[in-house]
């Protein structure tokens, strides 16, 4: 009776476990298409330049954003916004916006501060301020 009890909650435990383990079999990335950056017009040197972003994820919760790679110089720097589509699982139906994401950097030089955002399609979303 014990060894039957043992073994019970052995496989319940395992069961309980791999039904809540999340799976990247079958996950892909992509790069977000961004439809607007907003920023100040102008900012002072020793400030920090913020940059909201906003666009669209996907059409359900199986679309989330996943991470930002940055290229960066004096002057400028270069963004690629990825998201992440599960195939696992149980989600949302609502469609995914990119909601309170914002880039944040400093500029090292007075002058113009250009981000460049690499959309889907291979441009580029360009928006700059002004550094005094």
């Amino acid at each position: 009776m014990r060894n039957c009890f043992f073994a019970t909650s052995i496989f319940t435990i395992i069961a309980l476990y791999s039904s809540s383990c999340i799976t990247d079999f079958g996950d892909e990335t992509f790069v977000i298409r961004v439809d607007s950056v907003s920023s100040p017009t102008t900012i002072h040197l020793n400030e920090t330049i913020v940059f909201r972003l906003h666009g669209f994820v996907g059409p359900d919760g199986r679309y989330s954003f996943s991470h930002i790679d940055e290229k960066r110089s004096q002057s400028q720097v270069e963004i690629t916004l990825w998201g992440r589509k599960r195939d696992a699982g149980t989600f949302s139906t609502g469609v995914i916006y990119l909601e309170n994401t914002e880039y944040r950097t400093g500029a090292l030089r007075s002058g113009q501060f250009i981000l460049s955002v690499h959309q889907p399609d291979g441009t580029l979303l360009k928006d700059t301020v002004l550094v005094q």
